[in-house]
């Protein structure tokens, strides 16, 4: 403190921010802004039993109960699974015919993990801390579609992977292994536009509306009932390019076809496979253009000055 100019004997002081210290941390660049979003979209879905760690628990059930299904069965055979009169074993079937019972699955994650994410955030204004930043609107849709990608990928992507890993440890000799595994590749199409769909059609659900519970609910009662009513009329008009319009029937009809084996008569009610590919690419487009078009219009809403 000091006595101002002109012996008036007033006091002037000086402040000074001594707090103030120049950021000398890790600069990330914008292009990997969105890996922070996949990792807070992990945790999230990793913080309570009931939102994903239960349902991960099932699929390894799913998977230990077929693939031991698979060890028991390895001499036994289908009769009605059958390619040019070669009989095709069970051990076969439930290699591809697991990717329904995996289907469910990710629709119940899909439920308690992605069909809230942008409401939720709306909701509990969550858009001021990431649009506060330099996020883009591509940072924020590209780090959410990875982390549900991976939660489902890790509850149908690998259940799947690993069956056919017990398929190929059953091969009688070096030929038949070298023969089966033709089934990784196919497995890692099946599975991860699987695991893709279903992340991208629920994150696209979540930005229909702002209440999170209202987009659970409609995406639901779209794939429950919708899909029921595809099946149905599908099946009675033998047309099965109506059903593909179901991601379930849709990854059982490529599965079918690519493993290229005709399951309990099921290939003349299975969409072919360029149907079955068009109906997900629907799927996953609606979801990352309906997500992509919600966060433009209302990402910045309320941040004053952000672009």
């Amino acid at each position: 403190m000091k006595e101002a100019a002109g012996g008036s004997g007033a006091r002037v002081g000086a402040i000074h921010d001594l707090g103030y210290k120049r950021y000398v941390g890790t600069r990330r660049p914008q292009s990997t802004r969105w890996q922070v979003i996949t990792r807070h979209q992990l945790a999230s879905a990793w913080k309570t039993w009931w939102r994903y760690k239960m349902w991960l628990a099932v699929a390894v059930i799913i998977t230990i109960v077929i693939g031991a299904i698979m060890v028991v069965s390895k001499s036994e055979s289908l009769g009605d699974l059958r390619k040019a009169g070669v009989i095709v074993r069970l051990v076969d079937g439930l290699v591809f015919g697991s990717v329904q019972f995996y289907a469910w699955v990710g629709f119940l994650v899909s439920l308690t993990v992605g069909a809230g994410v942008i409401a939720g955030d709306i909701k509990t204004g969550a858009f001021t801390f990431y649009f506060a930043r330099p996020v883009r609107t591509i940072d924020y849709v590209l780090g959410k579609l990875a982390g549900l990608f991976l939660v489902q990928a890790f509850v149908i992507l690998l259940p799947m992977l690993a069956l056919t890993l017990v398929r190929l440890g059953l091969s009688q000799d070096t030929d038949e292994l070298v023969g089966n595994l033709q089934y990784l590749p196919k497995t890692i199409l099946v599975g991860g536009l699987g695991a893709l769909a279903y992340a991208s059609a629920s994150l696209g659900f979540s930005a229909l509306l702002n209440n999170p519970r209202q987009t659970v609910a409609l995406w639901a009662a779209l794939y429950l009932i919708g899909g029921s009513i595809v099946t149905l009329i599908s099946e009675v008009t033998k047309t099965p390019w109506i059903g593909a319009m179901d991601i379930s029937l849709a990854l059982q009809s490529l599965a079918l076809r690519i493993f290229d084996v005709d399951a309990l008569g099921r290939s003349a009610v299975a969409a072919s496979i360029p149907t079955a590919l068009l109906s997900l690419a629907i799927w996953i487009g609606f979801g990352v253009a309906a997500s992509f078009f919600r966060i433009q219009q209302t990402g910045h809403e309320g941040i004053g000055g952000v672009s």
